[in-house]
């Protein structure tokens, strides 16, 4: 996520794609938080069928796991999200994350 900060989206992506194929990342949590990530910097270079495959993933990774970075990738899903009222597919990922958020303490 350096690689993002420092504004080399494409860089991050490939460490975080790289993260997922290599080290297996065998945690349902580090799955979803790298899968979290993924799909916003997916979006963040403008490619929502990706966010979208990737978000997907991710939600169903997420389901069942505590943690606070999970939490936080769903709320920024929905707030992503936000920005397409008219896609039917956008619109079913803020739910499921809605509902994701909705199962927490």
């Amino acid at each position: 996520m350096i690689l993002a900060q420092m504004g080399d989206l494409t860089g991050a992506q490939a460490q975080l794609h790289q993260a997922l194929v290599v080290h297996g990342l065998d945690t349902r949590r580090s799955r979803a938080n790298v899968l979290g990530q993924l799909g916003a910097l997916h979006l963040r270079q403008g490619d929502l069928d990706s966010a979208l495959t990737i978000w997907t993933r991710f939600l169903d990774a997420a389901e069942g796991v505590q943690s606070t970075r999970v939490r936080d990738s769903a709320l920024d899903l929905r707030t992503r999200l936000a920005r397409y009222p008219d896609d039917p597919d956008a619109q079913h990922l803020a739910e499921r994350a809605a509902e994701l958020l909705a199962q927490r303490p």
